[in-house]
């Protein structure tokens, strides 16, 4: 059965993929794996095309294949049961940004929805400051917008600087 998928979904599958080829050693498993790779061998183009954030995603699905490991031998008693159960939840949001972004880019008219409200962050950023692209990355992970409060140049610089994520510039 063929199903249609965004790409920030399929790549996002495909991530996972290549991470349980690299985590998992039983043979048969393997097999089922390799085939299923193949089977998503039309992504490889899109997985070129946005290879920043495909290698955001891998991070990013690598971090909760490790966390889902760690909390799978506790119990909900376990005092950091909780800490790592959030920190998975967040792990899954910067994932669904990910994919946003993604399916953003591509234009894919299949998105996938949540049903919570946005998370914004408002930073100020002045003309003499550098543009530090791995903060603004992460903070992109961690929040559905960054409002940017800068200059009309300093958002063009931005613009030119830093991978398309989600961004909002206000002007004085």
């Amino acid at each position: 059965m063929l199903i249609e998928i965004s790409i920030g979904e399929g790549l996002d599958r495909l991530s996972i993929l290549e991470i349980k080829q690299k985590e998992i050693k039983d043979i048969n498993k393997q097999l089922h794996i390799t085939n299923e790779i193949h089977s998503l061998s039309v992504l490889l183009k899109d997985k070129e095309t946005y290879l920043y954030y495909y290698n955001l995603l891998m991070d990013v699905n690598t971090d909760i294949w490790h966390s889902t490991n760690t909390i799978k031998s506790m119990t909900v008693h376990t005092p950091e049961f909780g800490i790592l159960a959030n920190t998975i939840f967040e792990l899954n949001q910067s994932r669904f940004r990910l994919k946003q972004i993604i399916n953003r880019l591509s234009q894919s008219l299949i998105q996938e929805q949540k049903s919570y409200e946005k998370t914004y962050i408002d930073i100020v950023l002045t003309d003499l400051e550098p543009i530090d692209i791995p903060t603004f990355s992460k903070l992109s992970l961690n929040y559905d917008c960054v409002r940017i409060h800068c200059s009309y140049e300093k958002s063009l610089e931005f613009e030119q600087t830093v991978p398309k994520f989600n961004y909002m510039f206000t002007h004085p």
